[in-house]
């Protein structure tokens, strides 16, 4: 019995320690995923940038804001190989220049984008619907690089960003 005792209460070791592990890989809530410290939210449904903007922060968190090219390519990447969203043409983040025309910010922490951009050929050109193109999406067509688009309008899917859960909130 004390044999039995034992390999169970490994048994049980290595479940718990394996849960554990798995869960401090992707510490995201479940169909998000996790890099560099975020969790990422592929939206399924097409809408305006306003209405995604406002379903990112019903799960507590923004349309994705992407700071350097390792970000960049690890949401291109997502949104290249998603059988999902094959279907997809463009998918909104969260940079706008609707407070000052031509001064593209985070719309989240209000950031000036600066630091990294991966605008498309002659992006941003603000040329669609009478200049209203404020808002930014990754574009399909230009591999998936950046392109102004018109916020109010235009549907297409969407990426949100929130900041990584503990483990213990996972499991728990």
């Amino acid at each position: 019995m004390a044999c039995f005792e034992v390999h169970l209460a490994i048994f049980t070791y290595i479940a718990v320690t394996g849960v554990l592990v798995l869960a401090s890989q992707n510490p995201c809530r479940f169909g998000w995923a996790y890099f560099q410290g975020s969790c990422y939210g592929f939206g399924h449904e097409r809408m305006t940038w306003p209405e995604a903007e406002q379903m990112c922060v019903l799960y507590e968190g923004t349309l994705a804001e992407i700071h350097s090219k390792a970000e960049n390519d690890f949401v291109k990447q997502y949104l290249r190989n998603n059988t999902i969203l094959i279907n997809i043409y463009g998918a909104w983040i969260g940079g706008t220049d609707i407070f000052t025309e031509g001064t593209w910010e985070w719309a989240g922490t209000k950031d000036l984008i600066k630091e990294f951009t991966d605008w498309g050929p002659n992006e941003p050109n603000s040329i669609g619907n009478d200049g209203l193109e404020d808002c930014l999406a990754m574009w399909k067509v230009y591999d998936w690089r950046w392109n102004d688009e018109d916020c109010h309008t235009k549907q297409m899917h969407f990426v949100c960003e929130t900041g990584s859960s503990s483990p213990d909130n996972i499991i728990g």
